[in-house]
């Protein structure tokens, strides 16, 4: 078993704990950790001049007082912006003009250096996978980084380059398991090259949230962990038949586990 797993870990925080503070700040990361998260999960995108920054959409409109695509600013450039500018609580912007920051990837390992972490890789460019691949050995967090992309060649790419670093099924290794389940022929697919499913319950007209999956997939050596999981009666669902770990943005859900 992989280092990243031990202890199992069962909740993934996103974007902090119930909208209380800005995404993919220092300041939320802090909060959900004393709310109890295993693991900090960030969207991780790349800068025109190769840098890693979390931010919660590529568009800067919808994450700054900035204008245009992430990957097509720099970091200098992102630097000037304000991350919590559309960030309100009670429709009140309560965290504009506080200093709130854009951070990169080595911002957030250097922060929390025992803290283990889901990257969720936005994009397609080649750069994305090498520079990460050069950040996680950097911080030496190879057994504390969970990559996960839509994206097989990016995710391939870093299991190659890391073979400790746990990585999630791509979207086309997501829908070969599901045909191989669904036609009763997994049974002949003896391994995956990744360590988790980490999946939406529901993806178009397939339903990955059944026990009987969940059971195939930790046979093939995979975790099954959910997304989105924001309310008790889809936690209470999944847990009964038996997900590995959660995704969420609301942690008070797991304050009795």
């Amino acid at each position: 078993m992989k280092k990243f797993f031990q202890p199992e870990p069962i909740i993934f925080a996103y974007q902090g704990p119930g909208g209380a503070t800005p995404p993919h700040s220092i300041i939320s990361c802090e909060k959900s950790i004393s709310d109890g998260a295993d693991v900090l999960s960030l969207d991780i995108h790349l800068t025109s001049d190769k840098r890693l920054i979390a931010a919660d959409g590529a568009r800067l409109e919808n994450v700054s007082n900035g204008k245009g695509e992430i990957s097509s600013s720099t970091y200098d450039e992102l630097m000037g912006l304000d991350a919590a500018y559309h960030f309100k609580i009670n429709d009140e912007y309560s965290f504009r003009g506080k200093g709130i920051r854009f951070q990169t990837l080595d911002d957030f390992l250097a922060a929390f250096p025992d803290q283990r972490f889901n990257i969720n890789i936005i994009g397609n460019d080649r750069g994305l996978s090498e520079a990460i691949a050069d950040v996680i050995l950097k911080t030496g967090s190879e057994d504390r980084v969970l990559a996960s992309s839509n994206n097989f060649s990016m995710i391939n790419r870093l299991r190659k380059k890391i073979p400790p670093l746990a990585t999630a099924l791509s979207m086309p290794e997501i829908i070969t398991f599901y045909a191989l389940f669904r036609t009763g022929l997994l049974f002949f697919k003896r391994r995956f090259s990744g360590d988790v499913l980490l999946i939406h319950e529901v993806l178009g007209m397939s339903y990955f949230g059944s026990s009987g999956l969940i059971n195939a997939a930790r046979k093939h050596g995979l975790k099954v962990y959910f997304l989105d999981v924001n309310d008790k009666k889809k936690f209470n669902r999944l847990k009964e038949a038996g997900a590995d770990g959660f995704v969420t943005m609301d942690l008070s859900l797991f304050h009795d586990i």
